[in-house]
């Protein structure tokens, strides 16, 4: 590896692959944070959990989260599903993207927090939900959340079926 990556790699915490929280803090306040935001299907319904978390706590929402440094945003989709929800997903496509500010982060009491999402739509395969920490319920629902699709830049036809519910 370069140099420059392993300098930015001696700032992420070795157990958690996080940079620390003091430093996260700062990146917050002056740029975008890179997500993705999982659209998990079955049987023509979307998975909403509900968050423990700010942002969007209380609300039912999209599985997602960060990627990490020198992660895939597709390995991250990979890796959300699997820690948010215990599924294995397949079918992971992108979809659309979506740049939201809100105006409390999970680390910090009050300040802006611009997250900049590539939504990807997938299948959630067989496979049992099994909650993590972040959230405290689920359902299966006709379609996500209002206030997530109004700020969504979803590609092509796929804005249609995602918008108006459909059978995948």
């Amino acid at each position: 590896m370069e140099a420059s990556f392993q300098n930015r790699l001696s700032m992420v915490e070795p157990v958690t692959g996080l940079i620390n929280t003091r430093l996260y803090r700062k990146v917050c306040k002056l740029l975008p944070v890179l997500c993705v935001d999982l659209m998990i299907w079955r049987d023509g319904r979307v998975l909403l959990i509900r968050r423990l978390n700010h942002p969007m706590r209380g609300k039912f929402w999209v599985v997602g989260g960060r990627v990490y440094l020198g992660e895939h945003p597709d390995d991250a989709a990979y890796r959300k599903a699997k820690e948010e929800v215990g599924l294995t997903i397949t079918g992971l496509e992108p979809v659309g993207y979506c740049s939201d500010v809100f105006n409390r982060s999970a680390t910090e009491r009050s300040t802006e927090y611009h997250t900049v999402s590539i939504i990807y739509r997938c299948d959630a395969g067989t496979g049992k939900i099994k909650l993590d920490s972040q959230s405290n319920n689920f359902k299966w629902a006709r379609n996500a959340p209002e206030q997530f699709l109004s700020k969504a830049t979803l590609f092509g036809s796929i804005a249609d079926g995602i918008r108006f519910p459909c059978q995948w």
